[in-house]
């Protein structure tokens, strides 16, 4: 793992992610939405919000997954990050985070739940 990221995990305290990478959760409100008035794709109660710092290290991976609830994605430094959104139909939509955008980057974007 390159200095880099070796630094920022230090920094921040992060700890491996289950689908691969680095994070920390960094805010969870304090209320939240009871499970009988959530959609059935959620086994529990739900936080309003919440917020975590993530970091793919060198050539790392996050795991594809299915999002339960809309995500927001925030490019801070490193290389540009590729994400893949399968939508419902089968549209696959790329996602470029980084700090080119003459090559099509952009520093932010959403996560649709599926």
């Amino acid at each position: 793992m390159n200095r880099a990221a070796t630094a920022w995990i230090k920094h921040l305290g992060l700890r491996p992610h289950p689908e691969g990478g680095w994070y920390r959760e960094t805010y969870r409100s304090a209320e939240a939405i009871p499970r009988a008035a959530l959609p059935r794709r959620y086994g529990g109660p739900r936080a309003l919000g919440t917020a975590i710092y993530f970091l793919l290290a060198d050539r790392g991976i996050s795991a594809f997954h299915r999002l339960r609830s809309d995500e927001l994605w925030h490019f801070y430094h490193g290389r540009t990050v590729e994400l893949f959104d399968l939508a419902p139909g089968g549209r696959l939509q790329v996602i470029r985070l980084g700090a080119r955008p003459g090559r099509g980057c952009a520093p932010g974007s959403r996560g649709t739940k599926n």
